[in-house]
């Protein structure tokens, strides 16, 4: 008897455990996030020499668009357990239906970014759009495509 009270402490005290160190991985990410965009924000300040106002003006567009891209993830998500719960023999109408809301979100995706960009560039001057367009458009040389076997 006392070895299942005993037990019972230890699992108890084992699933505590085990929810804090989610629970701190996950702040950790946040602030991972969170750190990231700070420092590309003041990257890009700096970059771009944003004046306080268009700072202000940035973050705000930054907030109004990550509010959007929460929306939109949470759609995503629903979407994708929509799809993981079709049945196997789910005729391809089904599928088709779950592919094009898939699509639909990525494209409403890409007109909140562009919308983003397009808010940020009202709040420019013309050299800083032009710097801005030209950092957009350095890309990082993109992993060369194997061809599979026998193709």
């Amino acid at each position: 008897m006392e070895l299942q009270k005993n037990m019972k402490k230890i699992i108890g005290i084992s699933l505590l455990a085990l929810g804090l160190c989610f629970n701190a991985t996950a702040q950790d990410k946040a602030m991972e996030k969170q750190t990231r965009a700070q420092v590309q924000a003041e990257r890009m300040a700096k970059e771009l020499n944003l004046t306080p106002a268009q700072v202000e003006k940035k973050a705000a567009i930054d907030a109004e668009t990550q509010e959007k891209y929460q929306e939109i993830n949470k759609l995503r998500q629903e979407v994708m357990d929509m799809r993981a719960g079709l049945p196997q023999d789910a005729t391809a109408e089904q599928r088709e239906e779950v592919t094009n809301m898939m699509k639909e979100l990525r494209e409403k995706q890409m007109m909140v970014r562009n919308e983003a960009n397009q808010k940020f560039e009202s709040i420019l001057t013309d050299e800083q759009k032009k710097k801005y367009k030209e950092m957009r458009t350095v890309q990082k040389p993109k992993a060369k495509m194997t061809p599979a076997p026998g193709k």
